[in-house]
């Protein structure tokens, strides 16, 4: 008989905070609204947890370091938006948001600081749509591209039969009342099962999202006790099916 260690794992911190991460990328990825950031502070500490919050919000990020390497990116990734730095070395700022903005792109916003002031004009004359601020906050550049991208709260948040769910509030309603105290593990178990409404998901897809891809990932035992107790959370609500030899799949 398995022990309760053999279910769940010990995980040390640093584990569980890049397991975090990996979950938080691979469902910005899967929202697919992509944001590029060209800033020569790109590496500097704190630009993880930025990440794993914008990730959060359904933005996936791509990182540059020079006003060069963004043009090349861009060309490249053809991202939803823009958010450059206003010091910008190889090809500055201004260049960079003309021609972003010539080759269509929308959504151009420019990083200022409290010593950035005068270098927000160039970047506005240039064409850039707005700015936020610098060091940045998720929760701004969230917002202003809700605004921005007009469909990024369609794609963020899912809704499928009496289920919603908003990744950004970390909350789950049923049918317009909120479902209290979901662990971590069975929200994200849900977010990807609704995701893929309708349709069978693997254990090797929900050990990629709830454990990180290139892990071993818990038994499969693990996996079961956390399906059956989200069955037991949505009874009445939505069926959550074994397909045997396949893995699960949602329905209502």
């Amino acid at each position: 008989m398995s022990s309760s260690r053999d279910v769940f794992p010990a995980q040390g911190p640093r584990e569980q905070s890049e397991r975090a991460r990996q979950v938080d990328r691979s469902w910005s990825a899967m929202v697919g609204v992509l944001l590029l950031v060209a800033d020569p502070d790109g590496l500097a500490p704190g630009r993880g947890s930025l990440d794993s919050e914008l990730h959060v919000a359904g933005l996936d990020t791509v990182w540059c370091q020079d006003g060069a390497q963004a043009l090349v990116e861009f060309g490249a990734r053809r991202p939803d938006a823009v958010l450059a730095a206003p010091g910008l070395e190889v090809v500055d700022t201004p260049t960079v948001v003309r021609t972003l903005r010539n080759a269509g792109c929308r959504t151009v916003l420019v990083g200022i600081g409290p010593d950035d002031l005068d270098r927000a004009g160039p970047a506005l004359v240039a064409g850039a749509t707005g700015v936020v601020t610098r060091p940045y906050v998720a929760t701004e550049i969230a917002s202003r591209l809700e605004h921005e991208i007009h469909d990024l709260e369609q794609r963020v948040r899912l809704a499928y039969g009496p289920l919603e769910l908003d990744p950004w509030a970390y909350r789950v309603r049923v049918g317009g009342v909120v479902l209290e105290s979901l662990p971590l593990k069975e929200f994200e178990l849900l977010r990807l099962l609704m995701a893929h409404a309708d349709h069978v998901v693997t254990p090797q897809q929900i050990k990629a999202a709830l454990w990180g891809e290139g892990t071993s990932g818990p038994s499969s035992n693990a996996i079961a006790v956390h399906v059956g107790r989200l069955r037991h959370r949505l009874a009445g609500v939505a069926e959550l099916r074994t397909v045997r030899g396949r893995g699960y799949r949602l329905t209502v």
